[in-house]
């Protein structure tokens, strides 16, 4: 009896349930969206980008048709914005009003020909996963490679590498075939989750978030402990939270939720 006290204990300190309501929905036209830290919206639609306000207001749009679609967005500083396209390998930063803050990186110039996914580096300059030799880098302002993770071919093997995002203390790569790379912020390799491919995924500080199999996926990476949560919407574009606001993009509306744990 004791034993079976033990595993029972053991399996509630890492799993537990929570709830959503809805506060707001929004009509919304976009593909992809982001949150920065001010409380800005930035939606993706092809190759626009249109900053709103916390109440989806209008502020300033980029926008051309250069170098395609747009394939992601980095706002996590929301004075260096960071726009990657895929298909040139090519990435822009745009100041607080969208506009240009250097001239645009080819990744090509800098021996990487094959990036995967970008994310802005709070130390600097960006991280990328480089497919030649398997390692996550970090390459500074100046355009030289600052630091090098470890080799993840283990983890990832050939598979594609979908998103990258970085928090102060994770760094965290989705793959295709559904697995989710979580390295320390000194890129050391620290624990790996599976996921649907197709699932969208957000990092708020320490906690990542993504739906599988109609649920919300609450996974805690300092405490190793997940919550789940019945998703009362779908299809989902994409997701973003911050604090206890979890936001969905649905087709045509911007759902916002407060979570309680």
């Amino acid at each position: 009896m004791k034993i079976l006290i033990n595993i029972v204990i053991c399996f509630y300190s890492i799993t537990a349930f929570g709830q959503m309501t809805e506060i707001s929905r929004k009509s919304v036209d976009a593909q992809l969206f982001n949150l920065d830290k001010l409380g800005n919206f930035y939606f993706v639609k092809q190759n626009v980008l249109t900053k709103t306000d916390k109440d989806l207001k209008a502020l300033y749009t980029w926008d051309t048709y250069y170098y395609g679609d747009i394939s992601f967005v980095d706002v996590s500083d929301p004075l260096r914005i960071l726009i990657y396209y895929a298909d040139f390998n090519t990435l822009l930063f745009l100041d607080k009003y969208l506009t240009e803050l250097r001239d645009p990186v080819s990744l090509d110039d800098i021996n990487i020909y094959n990036s995967g996914a970008i994310a802005v580096a709070q130390q600097g300059g960006f991280w990328v996963y480089n497919y030649q030799n398997s390692h996550i880098v970090r390459v500074d302002q100046n355009l030289k490679i600052a630091q090098n993770g470890v080799n993840l071919y283990a983890q990832i093997k050939d598979g594609e590498i979908r998103e990258l995002l970085v928090s102060t203390d994770y760094i965290v790569l989705k793959t295709d075939g559904g697995n989710i790379i979580v390295l320390d912020k000194f890129a050391n390799f620290y624990l790996k989750l599976m996921a649907k491919d197709d699932t969208p995924i957000c990092l708020d500080n320490d906690k990542l978030f993504y739906i599988e199999d109609k649920e919300l996926v609450i996974y805690d990476l300092t405490r190793k402990k997940q919550s789940f949560i019945k998703m009362p919407v779908g299809p989902v574009l994409d997701i973003d939270a911050s604090g206890e606001n979890f936001y969905v993009l649905a087709e045509k509306s911007l759902i916002t939720f407060e979570i309680l744990y």
